[in-house]
């Protein structure tokens, strides 16, 4: 699961990115598994669910707060990445 944070990222961020693995965990556990997706009985007979339930978290975010680095410390099933761009503009009539 990924987040994109487009700026700092706080400890409210890494909360609720948390709280989003936490549903998303809680939820693939409880659907019974006679249940069809999609029209498709065979994908829950496949243990695809399962494999759902080893969801990590990304949050991608150009800094990061230092409550959000102590909020994702005990996070193991989390990990945070910085992004950057560059911009070059160049006039249009170069050839």
């Amino acid at each position: 699961m990924l987040e994109v944070v487009p700026s700092e990222a706080t400890a409210e961020d890494i909360g609720r990115l948390l709280a989003y693995m936490g549903w998303l965990d809680k939820t693939l556990v409880n659907i019974p598994p006679e249940q069809t997706l999609a029209g498709l009985s065979s994908w829950c007979g496949s243990g695809s669910f399962e494999k759902l339930r080893g969801i990590k978290g990304i949050l991608l975010a150009c800094s990061f707060s230092e409550s959000a680095r102590c909020a994702a410390s005990g996070c193991p099933k989390l990990c945070m990445r910085r992004y950057s761009f560059s911009l070059k503009i160049a006039a249009g009539d170069e050839g």
